[in-house]
C-alpha cells in the first residue's frame, strides 16, 4: 500500500504548500504541504477551497479575516495570521534556507 501512495505522490507535478505567519504575543513562521495535483489549475482549485474554508472557520470564531487572491489575512483579538498559499512544480522546496 505506502509503494503505491509513493507513486501516486511521483506521478504529481504540482504541490499546493502552506505558509503560517503570526505576529503578536504569539509570533511564528511554520510551512506545510498541503495537497499535490497533477495539473496547475487542479492545485488552484484545492487552494481555493482551503481559502474558503480557513476564512469560514475563522469568522465562526468570531476573527476579522481578509481574502487575497493567494493569502487569507486572519485578525484575532491578540494575534494576526497571514496564511500564504503556493502551487509549486514538485520538487520545489520554498521554505527559506538556514545555515547551522
Amino acid at each position: 500500500m505506502r509503494r503505491g501512495h509513493v507513486i501516486a505522490g511521483l506521478l504529481c507535478a504540482w504541490v499546493l504548500w502552506e505558509n503560517i505567519i503570526v505576529s503578536g504575543s504569539q509570533q511564528a513562521n511554520a510551512w506545510a504541504i498541503l495537497d499535490a495535483r497533477e495539473v496547475l489549475s487542479q492545485c488552484e482549485a484545492v487552494m481555493r477551497g482551503f481559502k474558503d474554508s480557513e476564512k469560514t472557520k475563522s469568522e465562526k470564531e468570531g476573527a476579522t479575516v481578509t481574502v487575497h487572491p493567494r493569502a487569507v489575512t486572519v485578525k484575532r483579538e491578540n494575534r494576526e495570521e497571514f496564511i500564504r498559499y503556493f502551487c509549486l512544480p514538485a520538487g520545489t522546496d520554498p521554505r527559506p534556507r538556514t545555515t547551522d
